[in-house]
């Protein structure tokens, strides 16, 4: 998946002749007990993005306040990008697949999942989802 700065920000940024950070590239995870989908705080300095507010979220670690920024996020495979007026910026260091060093860039809660059909085969180890 793809991390981007909000269209209107890259218009903006496009139109007084200033350069677009290009996207955070990274893995996302299926998270169906969150209900809110989150993007890890390094991929959001990376595109140099301000926050917007703080909102609450509930995480394995305990509750927090954290802060929020508007964002895009794309799914080249799906053909799908969704504009967030606020998503939220955690710290998913450490949260990685375990049978690889690939850290995660995003986790999609059920603010995502309720705009399609989601499938998981435990048999067959595999999901998918339909927008």
């Amino acid at each position: 998946m793809e991390i981007h700065v909000p269209t209107a920000l890259a218009q903006q940024l496009g139109d007084t002749g200033q350069p677009v950070p290009g996207p955070v590239v990274g893995v996302a995870l299926v998270d169906t007990g969150a209900s809110r989908t989150v993007v890890d705080a390094e991929a959001v300095e990376q595109l140099g993005l301000s926050p917007i507010g703080v909102a609450d979220f509930s995480t394995a670690a305990g509750p927090s306040r954290r802060p929020v920024f508007p964002a895009r996020l794309e799914f080249p495979t799906l053909e799908t990008h969704i504009e967030f007026s606020s998503i939220g910026g955690v710290d998913l260091t450490g949260q990685t697949l375990p049978d690889r060093d690939t850290q995660f860039v995003c986790l999609i809660g059920r603010d995502i999942l309720s705009r399609g059909v989601l499938i998981y085969n435990g048999i067959g180890g595999m999901w998918t989802i339909a927008f």
